[in-house]
């Protein structure tokens, strides 16, 4: 980076505040680079999976129940 000692007076503050920002973008960089992992990413998709399985089981018995329901409904009904 230019050496801010070459610039002119009223630029100064912008390159100071330039030089902050750049170093708590490096420090969030490093942070998020050191959280980051492929794990809760496939958590996730099992946790889906999972469910996904058990609403389809869900789905079926309420198709029965009112496979039931009817045929109980037309049985009564006449």
């Amino acid at each position: 980076m230019e050496d801010h000692h070459h610039l002119p007076e009223n630029l100064k503050p912008f390159f100071h505040r330039a030089t902050e920002a750049q170093e708590r973008l490096a420090k969030l960089e490093a942070a998020l680079a050191s959280t980051k992992t492929d794990i809760p990413d496939a958590k996730l998709v099992e946790e889906n999976k999972q469910l996904q399985s058990k609403l389809e089981e869900a789905n079926a018995t309420v198709k029965q129940e009112q496979t039931k329901f009817l045929s109980m409904d037309f049985y009564y009904s006449r």
